[in-house]
């Protein structure tokens, strides 16, 4: 058993034999997941009310001011941040060399997992509330004008 300082409303993710969960606390922590010990409580800056991505290490932190930052899981450090206009409140998802995320601010963003840079980005007429799905060679995601657009 593990109390973190706020309602946890994020779900968890885990990599190497870490746990990681996102609080309302604006922290992010990362515990054993045998035995639930702190390895480590990063500080976020913002509510996190989404499900952090993991890969190679690193685990992607969405939060409620709009940003997307990049950790190393084993030490702590920042690799990157990125910064939308909005809102990011859905899970990154992580597909070959990006991260795509959606944002309040009516974009979806493809971005570079090695440095955050934009590597494309698609406007909406409405906001995206939902987690981009990749499949195959696609990227499709649902929006609030009851429309569903597929990228390849």
């Amino acid at each position: 058993e593990f109390s973190t300082g706020n309602a946890v409303f994020a779900g968890l993710s885990v990599s190497e034999g870490r746990l990681v969960v996102g609080s309302r606390d604006s922290s992010l922590y990362i515990l054993d997941a045998l035995t639930g010990t702190l390895h480590r409580r990063i500080s976020i800056g913002d509510k996190i009310m989404s499900t952090p991505a993991v890969s190679n290490n690193t685990v992607f932190v969405p939060s409620l001011n709009g940003s997307l930052s990049a950790f190393s899981i084993s030490d702590g450090s920042m690799k990157w941040k990125f910064q939308s206009k909005s809102g990011i409140n859905t899970t990154p998802i992580i597909a070959s060399n990006a991260v795509f995320i959606t944002s309040l601010d009516k974009h979806l963003y493809a971005l570079s997992l090695s440095d955050g840079m934009v590597l494309w980005k698609h406007d909406f007429d409405s906001r995206i509330k939902t987690t981009p799905l990749v499949w195959k060679n696609s990227v499709i995601v649902a929006a609030e004008d009851k429309n569903i657009y597929c990228f390849r």
